[in-house]
This record gives C-alpha cells, sequence and structure tokens, in this order.
C-alpha cells in the first residue's frame, strides 16, 4: 500500500482539536443544562419528587462529565503521537520531505484563521462557559501556529529519519 495522502495528517490534526473542544463542550454544557430544568421541575401532583430522580439520573452523569477534558486532550496528543509514528514508519522518497515542508508551511497558514476562531468563540463565552474549562485543549488551540510547526518540523525529522534507516537496510528505492 502506498498512501502518500497521509502527509496532510497536520490538517486533520487542527480540524479534529476544534471539533472535539466544541462538541464535548457542547455536550457537557447541554448535559448541565439538562440537569438545571430537570431539577427545577420539583414534585409532581402524586408526590413524585423529579428534583431527587434528577440528583440521582442525570446528576450523576453530570458530575462525571468534567472527564471530557481529558478525553479531548488525550485524542490531540493521540493524534501528535500518530504523526510521529507514522512519519517514521512511513517509506516515502526523499524528495517527499520537500513536499511534506511545504505541507507544514500549508498547515501553519491555515491554522491562523482557526485559533483566531477559537479565540472568538471563548471570548464570548458561548455555552455558559464550559468552552473555558478545557484548559490544556484551549492551550494548544490557541497557540495553534506554534504546535502545528513543531510537530511538523518533527515530523518530518522522523520523516527523514525513516528514510535513513530504510536506506541502510537496503530500502526499495
Amino acid at each position: 500500500m502506498n498512501k502518500q495522502g497521509q502527509l496532510m495528517q497536520l490538517f486533520i490534526l487542527m480540524i479534529v482539536a476544534m471539533v472535539a473542544l466544541v462538541l464535548l463542550g457542547g455536550l457537557w454544557y447541554g448535559w448541565d443544562l439538562l440537569d438545571d430544568k430537570v431539577s427545577d421541575i420539583g414534585s409532581t401532583s402524586s408526590g413524585l419528587n423529579i428534583t431527587d430522580v434528577s440528583n440521582k439520573t442525570i446528576g450523576a452523569v453530570n458530575s462525571a462529565l468534567p472527564i471530557l477534558r481529558f478525553l479531548a486532550f488525550g485524542l490531540i496528543i493521540g493524534m501528535i503521537a500518530s504523526i510521529f509514528i507514522s512519519n517514521y514508519f512511513r517509506r516515502v522518497h526523499p524528495v517527499f520531505v520537500v513536499v511534506y515542508i511545504f505541507i507544514v508551511i500549508g498547515a501553519v497558514i491555515a491554522s491562523v484563521p482557526i485559533s483566531n476562531a477559537h479565540d472568538g468563540i471563548i471570548e464570548a463565552e458561548q455555552m455558559g462557559g464550559k468552552l473555558g474549562e478545557f484548559t490544556a485543549v484551549n492551550f494548544i488551540i490557541a497557540n495553534l501556529p506554534i504546535w502545528v510547526a513543531v510537530i511538523g518540523m518533527v515530523g518530518a525529522i522522523f520523516l527523514f529519519a525513516g528514510i535513513i534507516i530504510d536506506r541502510n537496510q537496503g530500502g526499495s528505492f
């Protein structure tokens, strides 16, 4: 299999980081809103205490949702590790290192609007401020151009190291 399309992993990383932040933050906000609204119902005419039921069901799930911050951060760290590992084991012609450098430059340029959009969303305090609680993910996305440049350059080093190792072992060139 000769899958050269994986050189675009930096673009996928940027998109997944932003989508994970918004979707997981939205899930947390929605569940928190649901918990508040159901808890405010009180008792029904039949004597059923909805607040108590809500605290035992929805409230229990709601108290576990801060783990979504670690899930989003783990997803991003896992994607960064996959970029390094796949670049190391990918066997490409050395000319693709130059192409990869141009892809990194394009990814850095494309990361600026994503970082600016993220700043706008955080400053507007959308979703009840829940997005602001994803501190590690917010740090990565706020400095996304720097992260993309560093990940891209380290990925290029891994890509080049894989080429050197392949050449020493009688590779396919």
